[in-house]
C-alpha cells in the first residue's frame, strides 16, 4: 500500500520543472491518510497525464493553480 499524499506529490515532482517555469500555484487537501488500494503506479501514471494535460492547457492563461481535493465516504475516495 502507498499513502495517495506520496503518489500525488511523486506525480508533481515529476513536473516540477514545468510548474516553476508556468510559476503555476499547488494547493492540496485531504491527500493524508488515505491509503491506496490497487497498483499504485497505475494510479501515479494516470495522475501524472492529467497534471501534464492541466499545465497545458495553462501555458496561455493569466490564472494559473491546480488543486488537489481528496475525500472519503463509504470506504471509497474521490479525488478533484
Amino acid at each position: 500500500q502507498q499513502s495517495l499524499a506520496k503518489v500525488i506529490h511523486s506525480a508533481l515532482k515529476g513536473q516540477q520543472s514545468k510548474i516553476k517555469a508556468l510559476n503555476i500555484d499547488i494547493e492540496t487537501s485531504g491527500l493524508e491518510g488515505i491509503d491506496l488500494i490497487g497498483e499504485s503506479l497505475q494510479i501515479e501514471t494516470a495522475i501524472d497525464e492529467i497534471l501534464k494535460n492541466a499545465i497545458e492547457a495553462m501555458e496561455h492563461s493569466k490564472s494559473r493553480k491546480i488543486t488537489f481535493i481528496a475525500r472519503t465516504q463509504m470506504g471509497n475516495v474521490r479525488l478533484k
